[in-house]
């Protein structure tokens, strides 16, 4: 389901085809709720979004219940020069998506030979 987060901002990052989140008192960014998320799935998602992002728990606001407490990936570096504007997800699509595909295709076939290699 969908679901507000609060209270984050969703800023672009220069140089970057991903945006970040931040904490903004007052501010919401829509989201995309996954719930039954095992903890292998929990630890792939870990080491897609890397160090600079840090898994914290944000509030969200379900359409058909009461406020929860959901994780989310919050930009770890709140003084970064590289944060700028509000993101915007029409330009990212014209802009970005090719290029976001293609490091997310790059980050599962790594992934998957890493796997691979401590299976062995």
């Amino acid at each position: 389901p969908s679901a507000p987060l609060h209270p984050v901002q969703r800023l672009s990052i220069r140089g970057r085809v991903y945006p970040a989140i931040l904490p903004v008192d007052g501010s919401k960014v829509p989201g995309k709720v996954w719930q039954g998320i095992t903890d292998r799935e929990l630890d792939v998602l870990d080491i897609f979004e890397d160090e600079e992002y840090v898994r914290e728990t944000v509030g969200i606001s379900l359409a058909d219940s009461a406020d929860m407490i959901a994780y989310a990936y919050i930009w770890g570096n709140v003084d970064d020069p590289d944060l700028y504007g509000e993101w915007d997800f029409d330009e990212w699509k014209k802009v970005h998506l090719k290029d976001y595909i293609t490091m997310t295709q790059d980050f599962r076939e790594e992934l998957e030979q890493l796997e691979s290699e401590t299976h062995d």
